[in-house]
């Protein structure tokens, strides 16, 4: 029922939620992957709903739904977890929204390190190797100051090379899709070039502060010097 390649067991608890909900929410509902903030999961949403613009999915509410409106609108979207159907209601967007880091008052709170809003880009960026494992986005790549997948290493995607239109949050014909001309960037011949690094080992380190899939990344603060432990990354 929800798309995905590892999608939740289906219990007793979210079949009877999602019964309940009929009529109020998406027709395929949606449960967060890893890595995706709140404008990555309701991007997919809407693609996989068929919604021609992301907006259409909130009719009474006007905004933008990318990761630079979300950091600096602290938008409250009422009864958005029934809406998309989530498996355990408002739990499973908790640790997706961009809330203010508290006595900082351009910080907002990245998976647990603090960063400017300004970090956050409008513009949507994709890695062509890494919708080939699993077809969603993810925050960590619309951080301005990263332009690679810390995964694959791969360079990121923010615009079409087919057609040269800037990839953005707003017509929703596929996450793995460009939204003008439609091309599946999944195809091998829009693979990029790794980021042109010595050292991947501190890259990793670095990327690893604030990389919501790397559990290991805080872990790894640790290790610092106590001057700079001191610091959030």
């Amino acid at each position: 029922m929800y798309p995905g390649a590892t999608p939740p067991q289906i219990s007793t608890f979210i079949a009877e939620r999602l019964i309940a909900l009929t009529g109020r929410r998406l027709a395929v509902p949606v449960t967060p992957l890893p890595g995706e903030a709140l404008a990555d999961l309701i991007y997919r949403a809407s693609c996989l709903n068929g919604y021609k613009y992301v907006r259409h999915m909130f009719p009474t509410i006007k905004g933008s739904y990318n990761h630079s409106a979300f950091a600096m609108r602290q938008r409250h979207l009422l009864g958005l977890a029934d809406l998309l159907g989530t498996p355990n209601g408002d739990d499973d967007l908790a640790g997706l929204k961009y809330r203010r880091w508290p006595d900082q008052g351009n910080g907002v709170d990245f998976f647990g390190t603090a960063l400017p809003i300004g970090q956050l880009s409008a513009w949507r960026r994709v890695s062509p190797s890494s919708l080939r494992r699993s077809p969603h986005s993810k925050a960590i790549w619309h951080l301005k100051a990263l332009t690679f997948d810390p995964h694959t290493h791969e360079l990121l995607l923010d615009t079409c090379p087919e057609c040269g239109t800037r990839l953005d949050f707003i017509k929703s014909v596929g996450v793995c899709n460009c939204h003008h001309c439609e091309v599946d960037f999944r195809h091998e011949r829009f693979d990029q070039p790794n980021v042109d690094c010595e050292d991947l080992d501190a890259l990793d380190f670095a990327t690893g502060l604030v990389d919501p899939e790397n559990s290991a990344g805080k872990t790894a603060v640790a290790s610092l010097h106590p001057a700079i432990r001191a610091e959030n990354p």
